[in-house]
């Protein structure tokens, strides 16, 4: 079941001492709505980190997968999105497995 995550996020607990947390896959979805007026603009997605592997999808089309959990990364997603009004979906999977 899904929940609502305010980010940036992060599966661990903020101590140190604690190794007992969620490893795996997590899912984040964003709808973005865009008209023709941001058709002449670049659009840039931005990560400052994701642990330890990143999958990017923007409507359907998949990224480049992103390794290393501490480095920022990002993509022009520009190619990707719809100005017509119909909708636009940012996914993104990030798995912390070991």
């Amino acid at each position: 079941m899904g929940a609502t995550v305010s980010l940036p996020h992060t599966f661990n607990y903020t101590t140190l001492n604690n190794a007992d947390y969620y490893r795996g896959k997590g899912w984040y979805r964003k709808q973005l709505q865009l008209t023709v007026d941001g058709a002449n603009r670049r659009f840039t997605l931005y990560f400052e980190g994701a642990m330890t592997v990143a999958e990017v999808w923007i409507n359907g089309t998949k990224l480049p997968t992103h390794f290393g959990g501490f480095n920022p990364f990002c993509y022009d997603i520009t190619d990707y999105l719809h100005f017509d009004g119909a909708g636009n979906v940012v996914a993104v999977c990030v798995d912390n497995a070991y």
